[in-house]
């Protein structure tokens, strides 16, 4: 999946550290993991696999793209978006 301003990456690290990813692609690598590369098509292995908690491909409102999440119950607080987008809730 092509990530853009329409279709945007919200990841959690294991380390507690959440971001977003606008630019690039993500492809599946099981049923909950992904592997993420950059917009040049390089592999980043800092936000793929293992190393993500939970993440979640939303559209430009926030609303998750079916079948694009694995999110740990921990984590889900972190990723409920309100309405209006995803700019107003950011960590």
């Amino acid at each position: 999946m092509t990530l853009s301003s329409d279709t945007i990456l919200l990841y959690m690290l294991h380390t507690g550290i959440s971001g977003r990813v606008i630019e690039g692609r993500v492809e599946r690598n099981g049923n909950s993991a992904i592997n993420v590369y950059d917009r040049y098509g390089v592999f980043q292995p800092y936000f793929s696999g293992a190393k993500l908690r939970s993440w979640c491909v939303v559209d430009s409102a926030g609303r998750p793209i079916d079948s694009w999440q694995s999110v740990h119950p921990d984590d889900s607080p972190a990723f409920l978006f309100p309405a209006s987008g995803i700019h107003e809730n950011t960590r």
